[in-house]
């Protein structure tokens, strides 16, 4: 399939011509997934605004339309050698394409609508999904309440046993009742509203299943014969058990057999044909849910759903599962006005209900997939501020965006170096852009590079969470603090396995921001976990930078840790919490580096034993296999490091700036009305704001 430039407008595409279904059907080979594809699948995993537009899906929701125009019907044609020609396009058509079946031949039971049922019309976010079944896709999808898509897989289901010869399509729900209900309303329903004369006579009908007779043949039509849908209970062997071509899971976030289901079923959706050499589908698995109970089927849908999401993140794609978050926006007609008013009576809850009724409303209206699996645990700001910050990012003007990419050195080619770590000495770094946050050369995030006409002392602060082995989930983490406009200029948030890796675009990012050629901006280091770290500086002579413990506040000295760093234990560890809530009250409006928003809505407070007769909190990730809180300490830590050193003001030291700044109060709907001190520039744009 031709690629293309995906983030060009659709209405620079030719379309004039008739749409072919090669035009939108998958030419790669099972999981080795075209760039354009990964790129509209991240795009829409980073929420339904951000979607970017998909060349093939567009056409196939093009050749849907372009049948549906010819708006022609059986009692168009009167002799029957016409009428069946007629039925043996239908049948094609609907053969291949679901969109154009449940838009034609799909109605839903209402009955709150004139006759008790109305005519089916799929949303984008349901041409998507049917996109994907088409395309013969495994998805695990995520999503908002209220989507659909139980009645549009409801819909797929009855398309398929009808168009297609032996097909087993095996539906399974969370209890006996709601999928007899389904199959009862959604199903068995439906199937009666399909013309007759365009699918076959319905075999052993019963409460949970419809077979297909298959005994008549007419006119270029058998594949519709021994088709059959069966509604089932969770089993460990569900997925394989009769052995469907395809499998739809409804609600997985109640399901607590879900892990266990997925690791005996997964093996047997592809097989390696040796005739070939190639991995081939042998069933496809669409499931979909949306957050639930963490005590139970939620908290394994968490786990199955991120493991999804991990691998897709690091392009293993031979895990053979695309995952898919739809976020409240993907609903149709939802608005801001709708979802602030949802959110008002989720919120209006008081006494015990309280936390619990926030955290629904977060898994039933989510903006980012964190929200689906939120816990009824306190966080340091509600979910609720984290989403209107991340909106507030998502919606910069494209030159105000954050830019991601990584750091390149910049050796001094006349210094070798003994040490054999790097070939020469370092002198300094160059930020290389990359497309976005799952672009996999991507480590770093900056909102504001350092002015490169200006050179300034005492304005940049560095503070470092590191990791120290070569596995594990954690990712290292640096930030930069800008002291003179208090808010975070940089964020490296990354890991692989080559961890020196991750210890290298450290360093480059504090030398990023030195301009003075000094070895890189002044260094606080979290003291726990980051010998290897302060040796790796040691090593190519860089640790003098480093920040010593004994500057820091006194609650947060820890002497006999070593001279350097800040320890995060259990005598510091509610100091600096305590300076997080600090850091987000005065400069939360300041601070525009996605990871840390996202990070916080799963930043919450624990109990942790210190012994038999003491117990006390701490805020850390809320599950540490899944959850990150990394980005949030290495913020902190440089916020840390720039109050440390306030004796010192941030002072321009060359001639280049030459706008007027002056101080002067202002007070607007950013101050909240109230008057506070700030620097403005000649136009009166305020720079920073002096205090709080």
């Amino acid at each position: 399939m031709e690629e293309i430039d995906v983030d060009l407008p659709f209405e620079k595409f030719e379309f004039d011509k008739k749409v072919e279904t090669d035009d939108w059907f998958p030419a790669h080979k099972p999981m080795e997934y075209p760039r354009s594809f990964v790129r509209w699948v991240n795009s829409m995993n980073k929420g339904w605004r951000n979607m970017i537009t998909y060349k093939p899906f567009e056409l196939y929701v093009k050749q849907a339309k372009q049948w549906l125009d010819e708006d022609d019907h059986i009692t168009n044609y009167s002799n029957t050698e016409d009428q069946e020609d007629y039925i043996v396009q239908e049948y094609k058509r609907c053969q291949i394409h679901s969109l154009y079946f449940a838009n034609k031949y799909g109605y839903l039971k209402e009955g709150d609508a004139s006759g008790g049922e109305v005519k089916y019309k799929a949303w984008k976010a349901q041409q998507i999904l049917l996109f994907l079944v088409d395309c013969g896709y495994n998805t695990m999808i995520g999503k908002a309440r209220q989507i659909g898509f139980t009645t549009t897989m409801g819909l797929v289901a009855m398309c398929k046993i009808s168009f297609k010869k032996s097909f087993f399509c095996k539906f399974i729900t969370h209890s006996r009742d709601k999928g007899e209900e389904i199959f009862r309303d959604k199903i068995r329903w439906g199937f009666g509203k399909i013309p007759e004369w365009l699918v076959e006579e319905p075999h052993n009908d019963s409460a949970s299943a419809l077979s297909m007779k298959g005994k008549t043949k007419k006119k270029g039509r058998t594949e519709g014969s021994h088709s059959r849908i069966q509604v089932d209970t969770p089993a460990v062997d569900a997925i394989n058990g009769g052995a469907p071509n395809l499998v739809l899971i409804d609600e997985i976030g109640l399901f607590e057999l879900f892990g266990k289901m997925m690791r005996e079923g997964r093996p047997t959706l592809f097989f390696f044909n040796p005739d070939n050499g190639q991995m081939e589908m042998r069933r496809q698995l669409v499931c979909w849910g949306t957050g639930g109970e963490m005590s139970k089927g939620g908290a394994v849908f968490e786990s199955e759903f991120k493991a999804a999401v991990e691998a897709w993140r690091t392009e293993n794609y031979k895990y053979g599962i695309i995952p898919l978050f739809f976020d409240a926006y993907a609903r149709q007609g939802m608005s801001k006005e709708i979802y602030e008013s949802e959110k008002k009576v989720y919120y209006s809850k008081s006494g015990v209900e309280s936390e619990s009724s926030k955290v629904q409303f977060h898994q039933h209206y989510p903006i980012t997939l964190e929200d689906m699996f939120l816990r009824t645990a306190k966080t340091i700001i509600p979910v609720a501020k984290c989403n209107s910050y991340l909106s507030k990012i998502y919606n910069l003007s494209p030159q105000d965006q954050p830019q991601y990419g990584y750091f390149e050195p910049i050796y001094n080619t006349t210094e070798p170096t003994p040490h054999g770590v790097l070939p020469y000495a370092l002198k300094g770094a160059n930020f290389i852009p990359t497309e976005g946050m799952e672009d996999e050369r991507t480590t770093t995030i900056i909102f504001k590079h350092p002015p490169n006409d200006e050179l300034w002392e005492y304005r940049y602060y560095q503070g470092t969470d590191p990791i120290n082995s070569e596995t594990g989930h954690s990712k290292m983490s640096a930030s930069i603090w800008d002291a003179y406009t208090n808010t975070c200029s940089s964020m490296v948030f990354w890991r692989v396995r080559d961890y020196k890796e991750c210890y290298l675009q450290c360093v480059l990012q504090g030398l990023y921001y030195d301009k003075n050629n000094e070895g890189g901006v002044k260094e606080l280091l979290e003291r726990n976990i980051g010998q290897l770290y302060y040796d790796f500086q040691e090593q190519i002579g860089v640790s003098r930078r480093l920040t010593a413990n004994s500057i820091l506040p006194p609650f947060l000295q820890t002497p006999t840790s070593g001279w350097w760093g800040i320890s995060n234990k259990t005598n510091t560890a509610g100091h600096i919490s305590n300076k997080i809530i600090e850091m987000i009250d005065a400069y939360a409006e300041n601070i525009y580096i996605p990871w840390f928003f996202l990070q916080l809505k799963t930043f919450v407070q624990k109990d942790l034993k210190g012994s038999a007769t003491h117990r006390q909190t701490r805020f850390q990730a809320a599950d540490l296999k899944y959850d990150y809180d990394d980005g949030i300490f290495s913020m902190v830590f440089a916020y840390i490091n720039a109050q440390s050193h306030s004796r010192y003001e941030p002072k321009l030291i060359n001639e280049a700036r030459k706008e007027t700044r002056k101080i002067k109060y202002v007070q607007n709907s950013e101050t909240g009305w109230k008057l506070r001190l700030a620097e403005v520039d000649g136009k009166g744009k305020i720079i920073r704001y002096i205090r709080k």
